[in-house]
């Protein structure tokens, strides 16, 4: 052994045999190294050399088909449907929801499965999954104004004044539609609607006024009335009216009486029976007939088959005070046919 200088450690050197030359030094040293990778090698050695044996292919290839009987006996076929497409899987034992997962198959939340997710996986399952969709639309539907008639007592009859305008509201019309596999199913559709702007009514008032007026006619006629009607005047007679001259009937009016000048025909719910009227050129009436084909603004002028006169014209209509009752009179009259 050698002693380094003062301040340095000690440091042992291998003790050499002497007669040891230094190369017969280093051939030490590589047979230590030799020794360490013999006692490596030589297991490795031999179990390679076993597992080329006959007994250690034999034992090697009963450990593998043992894992696979293991591994097969795990898992179970089945068939997944998803819209048009079908898969045909091997998945492990549990339920279908762990089936789905395993196969990395998304089920959405309105998804249907069939059969369900808990129902425990069998050989040959069929799963069955249906791709639902919901899809909203909404709309606005006008709402049209309703018009609301007034009486007005300080108001002319036969006069009109507008309150107000009126306007129209908004319904919101919202459409639920169900989608399955990307079909929309009319079954499943539904729809809900409420009102997201009220409509305002149109108010009109209308005269309920009265008053007696006189009327001088060209002829020289005065007469009171208190209402004037712009009508269309036709005449008839017995044997222009379509009756049959052998009906019983023939020739009398709707009140019984026999046909004459002065009896007018009407619409009893505009002008009820005896309302007493003025027609220039005709004279004096008394609606005591009237007949099927009578409109509103109708009015048919009387005669004898021997004074028969032709009328296809507007008149103005006179009504003779005083008037009827309040609740027989038709405040509001129908308009004036364009077509006449």
């Amino acid at each position: 052994m050698t002693r380094a200088d003062p301040g340095s450690k000690l440091v042992d050197m291998p003790t050499i045999p002497e007669g040891f030359s230094p190369i017969r030094k280093s051939r030490l040293i590589r047979l230590d190294r030799v020794r360490w990778w013999g006692c490596v090698a030589v297991p490795i050695l031999l179990l390679c050399t076993l597992c080329h044996t006959p007994v250690g292919v034999q034992a090697l290839s009963a450990l593998t088909s043992r894992s696979a009987r293991t591994a097969t006996s795990t898992t179970v076929p089945l068939e997944v449907q998803i819209g048009d497409r079908q898969h045909n899987l091997q998945v492990p034992s549990g339920t279908v929801a762990d089936a789905l997962a395993w196969s990395r198959i998304a089920v959405g939340p309105l998804d249907l499965v069939d059969p369900s997710l808990e129902t425990p996986v069998d050989a040959d399952m069929y799963i069955r999954i249906v791709i639902r969709e919901r899809r909203v639309s909404e709309a606005l539907v006008p709402v049209p104004y309703a018009v609301v008639w007034e009486g007005d007592p300080t108001l002319p009859i036969d006069h009109q004044a507008l309150r107000a305008p009126g306007r129209a509201g908004s319904t919101v019309q919202r459409n639920l539609d169900e989608h399955h596999d990307g079909q929309a199913m009319p079954d499943l559709r539904r729809t809900e609607s409420w009102l997201a702007d009220a409509p305002q009514p149109r108010r009109i008032a209308y005269g309920r006024m009265i008053v007696r007026r006189v009327y001088e006619s060209p002829a020289g006629d005065s007469v009171d009335y208190w209402r004037k009607m712009r009508m269309w005047t036709t005449s008839y007679s017995p044997a222009r009216a379509g009756t049959p001259t052998d009906a019983p009937w023939y020739g009398y009016t709707f009140s019984g009486e026999p046909m004459r000048n002065g009896i007018v025909a009407a619409d009893l719910d505009v002008l009820p029976l005896g309302t007493r009227v003025f027609v220039e050129g005709y004279g004096e009436g008394e609606v005591l007939d009237t007949g099927g084909g009578l409109g509103p603004r109708d009015l048919d002028l009387g005669y004898t088959d021997e004074d028969y006169r032709s009328w296809a014209r507007w008149s103005d209509v006179y009504l003779l005070w005083p008037p009827p009752p309040a609740d027989e009179i038709v405040w509001i009259l129908p308009p004036i046919q364009a077509d006449r």
